[in-house]
Parts: structure tokens; sequence; C-alpha cells
């Protein structure tokens, strides 16, 4: 996806929906966590496109524009994530594949997640439980000592720890 087809979409955002080829994801507070389930399905099927800085009203389905607040460091995020094999399997995109662009004076961030190769499917995500407050956990106090992977879906016990 380039910043021209980013801003393109944006401008013609009143014709489009969520659906099996859009994702919408309002990412006030920086990257969602639930992305990466988003990623996975648009990779392992069709491919589609997320575009962070858009909320979707749950009862009217419409969309609003809210943007992002640092677009660079959520694109930077996004690459950082998708270098890491502790969180995905494998990053399908094209160094295209991620890209910013402004639009009515807000900034957005847009993923093209293009289909999988039939190499790589399925593309798989995991959650890392990084826990440095928690006493029992082994290195307790060091985040690379506390990182813990597990496959998403699957539960774990961080939560008893929060």
């Amino acid at each position: 996806m380039t910043e021209k087809q980013l801003r393109e979409l944006l401008s013609n955002l009143g014709d489009l929906r969520e659906d099996l080829n859009y994702e919408f994801r309002e990412a006030s507070g920086g990257l969602p966590n639930d992305l990466w389930e988003t990623y996975s399905a648009f990779a392992n099927t069709e491919g589609g496109i997320i575009v962070f800085g858009i909320r979707e009203d749950v009862s009217s389905h419409g969309l609003e524009l809210t943007g992002v607040k640092d677009a660079p460091l959520l694109v930077k995020a996004i690459w950082d994530t998708l270098g890491n094999p502790k969180q995905v399997s494998a990053d399908v995109l094209a160094p295209s594949g991620v890209c910013a662009a402004d639009h009515e004076g807000r900034a957005f961030v847009a993923i093209g997640v293009p289909r999988a190769d039939r190499s790589v499917r399925p593309v798989s995500v995991y959650d890392v439980c990084v826990r440095d407050h928690c006493p029992d956990s082994p290195g307790h106090g060091s985040r690379l000592g506390n990182a813990r992977e597990f496959p998403r879906g699957r539960r774990n016990d961080c939560a008893k720890h929060e």
C-alpha cells in the first residue's frame, strides 16, 4: 500500500465498511494487541488492508476519522513485531507494505497484507508475556528473563499477576 493509495482510501471512506478485505482500528493507545490475529487471518486467506486511525461506531457501523498520535512510532512497532519470530511466524509484507499518510490534518497508518505464500502458511501469532513485576517468575526484574511465549488463544498465568 502506498501513501497515495491510503489517501484515496481515506477520501472514499464513506463507501467502505469492515469486511473480509478491510479492518479499521482506532489505535489511540498505540498498536492494538489484537492486531496480529487480523494480520494472520488476512495472510492465511486472500489478504486485506488494516487501517489505523479510524473508529467504527458499533451501532451504526459508520466510520470516524480519528487519526493516530505518533505514526512513525506505530510504523516502527509494526516492523519490529514482524521481525520477531517469537511474535509472528512470518513477515509476508513487501517493503512498501506499511505506510503512513496525513489526511485532513491527522495522521493514519495502513498495512497492506498480501496472501501468504503456501510455503509459509499458516501464518501464526504468539503471545509474549513479560512479567517483570512478578516475584515468582524466573529472572524477576529482568524483562528478558520473564518473557514467556504462548500460542494465541491459549490461557496463560499472567492474568493472576496483574
